[in-house]
């Protein structure tokens, strides 16, 4: 009889601790509980979808960027949240402006010694429009100045020994081998063109 109550206690005793809203255990917030919703496999979905080429790249303005939108915001009605768009809506009209590189009036050349270099667009460079000016052009001494980052908190500078002043800046994508999160930072265009103009680059 005994060890039948033994049995019995220890029994219970496992059942009262995974059954639901036993106090001993504490319940969870409600980030916790948000973060246990997640699930690897939806998100997977949404991104897979978003990704696919029926889309067509999604670019502003365009039939996939239209689809993509649409997707987000049933999402966020699916998830209840409120809109907060013109009318009512989860959209909001924003003027936007464009500008697109015109390949045939679009040139580059590298002289050195005396010998001049015509490069092909697409092939050799790549030039990205400026909606702020219909025209650009710049002649002016290269340098090439690494990755093109300074973060003095990690002792680390390219332009070190460097004099950029009135020179055309040339560098490589991505950042050094730092920190994951400091090196996003600094493979950012922005912070590296911001860098560039202030070891006095020139800017166009």
């Amino acid at each position: 009889m005994l060890n039948f109550l033994k049995k019995f206690l220890s029994t219970t005793l496992t059942v009262a601790l995974v059954l639901p809203g036993v106090p001993a255990f504490a319940a969870r917030d409600e980030s916790e509980t948000a973060m246990y919703s997640i699930r690897p496999e939806a998100i997977r979905g949404d991104m897979r979808f978003l990704s696919d080429d029926s889309l067509e790249g999604r670019g502003t303005g365009t039939r996939g960027h239209e689809i993509a939108a649409k997707f987000m915001a049933a999402e966020l009605e699916a998830m209840r949240i409120a809109p907060a768009g013109d009318g009512g809506t989860y959209f909001q009209t924003v003027p936007l402006r464009s500008a697109r590189v015109d390949e045939a009036k679009t040139s580059l050349a590298l002289i050195h010694a005396g010998q001049s270099q015509n490069l092909a667009f697409r092939r050799d460079f790549i030039a990205n429009g400026n909606p702020g000016q219909a025209e650009s052009t710049v002649e002016a001494p290269v340098v090439y100045v690494g990755f093109g980052v300074t973060a003095p908190e990690l002792n680390y500078d390219d332009y070190k020994g460097i004099d950029a002043r009135g020179k055309i800046v040339a560098y490589v994508y991505g950042a050094p081998d730092f920190d994951s999160a400091l090196k996003a930072q600094y493979s950012s265009t922005e912070i590296k063109q911001a860098n560039a103009v202030a070891h006095g680059a020139l800017m166009k």
